[in-house]
Formats: structure tokens, C-alpha cells, sequence
């Protein structure tokens, strides 16, 4: 009996590995070279019947307080070493802190693949920087653009306060509905952030689209805004 089969053989991708910083790295921030980039870079992943291709950074250990990068196009991002010193003080952190990065390369058909030679190891020592802000209040209420932007499921917002205060912020649709309460009480001076996963209230997923942050405090209010970007 014969017959006709149609087979389609999944392939592994070829070998993708990381590129930059190499594993190991100690990278070393300072006031003369804070408005640098620390570039992150690994090749390209290519599997038959994949047409597209994007990729996540993971940030392991204490780099997990550094934002991380969903579903990026390009093989290449940059993280500004001010945003690096920003979330360093955010958290406290006044030293050295050593984790690892990774890639994820995800294909269009759900799959998800690592690095052939990840995860790297990094440290980053931007301690001269920390220890001579750490006691330094902000000058000015601010709300800083989201990072990244456009972005997909995370990003992070960054806010300053001069003095303790009560801070309201929510993110709205462009219909002026609100879609999520990101703080709502008493913040103390100083450097802050959070990390919005681009979900409403109840924890469903919004769709790609163009919404609005707003803080509000006594003293100060600002919006920016947001591109989910899917």
C-alpha cells in the first residue's frame, strides 16, 4: 500500500552564542564615562521554517535589578550606564554587584533556544559613583521616560523625590480609563523605580498600543508616554 506523507522536520538552529561584554567582564563606571552604554550584543539564531526571529535578555543574580529586554528584532541593544546607576541606587546598592546575562532567541513559532556559550558572567563596580550620590537628595520632583520604550512585556519607571510624599501613579488608556495603580502612598526622598509588566489590574495583558503614565504628588504632577509594542 502506498502512500503520501507531507513531513516537516523541525531543524536546530544554528549555533547562536554571546558576543559583548565576554564573559567575565568587570565593568567599572565612574563620573568621567556615566553617560556611556554598556552594549550587549550576541549573533543571530537562524532555524528553517522560523520567518522571524526576536530575542530576550536575561539578567541573573544581582543583575536582576538592571532592566531587561523582551522580544528585541536587532542582535544589539544598549543599556546607559546612567540607568545602570539609577537602579544601583534605587536598591541601595553602594558596591560591586557580579551576575550573568543571557540570550533567549524565542521563533515564531514558540520555541525558545539559548545561547550555545551563555550564560556570560558580569560585574559591575560603579561604587565611586554610588557612594558619593548615595547621600544626595534629588534637586527636583521628576518622572523620568520609561525605559525601555517601545517595549514588550516590561519596562521600567523611574521617578525622583526631593522629600517624602505621597505618589500617586497610574497608567491610563488614550480614553482616559485607568488600566493600572503603580503606586498609591507615602514614598520616602530619594531615587525610585518600578517595573510595569504591561497587565491591567487583574492581571490581563494589554494589547499593543500607546498609553499614558501620570504622577501626581502635592507638589508635582507629569505624564509620559508608553508604547506597548507586541
Amino acid at each position: 500500500l502506498d502512500r503520501d506523507y507531507n513531513l516537516t522536520v523541525q531543524y536546530p538552529p544554528e549555533v547562536f552564542a554571546l558576543s559583548l561584554p565576554v564573559d567575565s567582564t568587570v565593568l567599572t563606571i565612574t563620573d568621567e564615562n556615566r553617560s556611556d552604554s554598556l552594549t550587549i550584543s550576541w549573533q543571530a539564531a537562524v532555524v528553517d521554517f522560523v520567518d522571524t526571529m526576536r530575542y530576550d535578555l536575561s539578567f541573573i543574580g544581582d543583575l536582576t535589578i538592571l532592566p531587561a529586554f523582551s522580544q528585541v528584532t536587532d542582535t544589539l541593544v544598549k543599556l546607559p550606564y546612567q540607568e545602570i546607576v539609577d537602579s544601583l541606587l534605587a536598591h541601595g546598592k553602594t558596591s560591586a554587584i557580579t551576575g550573568q546575562w543571557e540570550i533567549f532567541a524565542v521563533g515564531d513559532n514558540g520555541k525558545t533556544w539559548s545561547s550555545i556559550n551563555g550564560p556570560f558572567t558580569l560585574t559591575i563596580d560603579a561604587s565611586t559613583v554610588a557612594v558619593a550620590h548615595r547621600d544626595l537628595l534629588p534637586g527636583q520632583f521628576a518622572l523620568h521616560q520609561n525605559y525601555p520604550n517601545p517595549f514588550n512585556p516590561t519596562t521600567t519607571l523611574r521617578f525622583d523625590l526631593p522629600e517624602a510624599s505621597e505618589v500617586y501613579l497610574v497608567v491610563y488608556d488614550l480614553l482616559g480609563r485607568q488600566l493600572v495603580q503603580l503606586a498609591d502612598g507615602r514614598r520616602e526622598a530619594g531615587y525610585h523605580q518600578i517595573v510595569w509588566n504591561g497587565r491591567d489590574n487583574r492581571g490581563r495583558e494589554l494589547p499593543t498600543g500607546l498609553y499614558i503614565a501620570r504622577m501626581v504628588t502635592p507638589e508635582f504632577t507629569r505624564s509620559i508616554k508608553l508604547v506597548l509594542l507586541k
